[in-house]
């Protein structure tokens, strides 16, 4: 249409009507193409909504598991892994998309926007199938077990830091590791679990530097100045 640009596949998947799209699929409707309003995939909307038998179909058809849309640069994983879709965030996963693309607009992963939502079966299959623990989104520099800790999602924690998750890590926005954010916030548990797996508990807070190699080492990042 004139006005998103979607077609009738598009809809159809995205409106859960499984027969329609099966349809269109096995007439040869083109399944990558992106709409003009958001650049989404047919797939994108099926696995955002929650349509499996759909967004199945779609995969089991040749479509596209890892194009992202235009307006964050999402994948359909990052959608189902964000909305707490487990059975499609498990079959795209299964199918071969990759599960440690950042989305374009703030940096995140699947397993980021899973751990950050408290979605623990979603994060626990993440992570039994490999994805990268310590990436940091480029908005803050941040860690799913960063999201975690902050969060409150006590469980999901404890499971990323069971995986190995570095419980060190600093984000680049404030400098601060996942204990610092656990404590800050009054987690409790999460608190005394990453003190018990043998966080830093005297690591302080230093702002990292914000571009390029800078941001790896914060060994200029602060400095103290005394006054007699």
């Amino acid at each position: 249409d004139m006005q998103a640009g979607k077609t009738a596949l598009i809809y159809a998947a995205s409106a859960g009507h499984t027969e329609i799209t099966r349809m269109l699929v096995d007439a040869g409707a083109n399944k990558d193409l992106q709409d003009m309003q958001a650049g989404k995939t047919a797939l994108i909307y099926a696995a955002s909504a929650g349509h499996t038998e759909i967004a199945r179909m779609l995969v089991d058809a040749g479509a596209n598991k890892d194009l992202q849309d235009m307006q964050a640069g999402k994948t359909a994983v990052i959608y189902a892994a964000s909305a707490g879709h487990t059975e499609i965030a498990r079959m795209l996963v299964d199918a071969g998309a990759n599960k440690d693309l950042q989305d374009m607009q703030a940096g995140k992963t699947a397993l980021i926007y899973a751990a950050s939502a408290g979605h623990t079966e979603i994060t626990d299959m993440l992570v039994d199938a490999g994805a990268d623990k310590d990436l940091q989104d480029m908005q803050a520099g941040k860690t799913a077990l960063i999201y975690a800790a902050s969060a409150g999602h006590t469980e999901i924690a404890r499971m990323l830091v069971d995986a190995g998750a570095n419980k060190d890590l600093q984000d680049m926005l404030a400098g601060k590791t996942a204990l610092i954010y656990a404590a800050s916030a009054g987690h409790t548990e999460i608190t005394r679990m990453l003190v018990d797996a043998g966080a830093d508990k005297d690591l302080q807070v230093a702002r990292l530097l914000g571009a390029g190699a800078g941001w790896q080492d914060s060994s200029h990042a602060c400095s103290l100045r005394w006054s007699g």
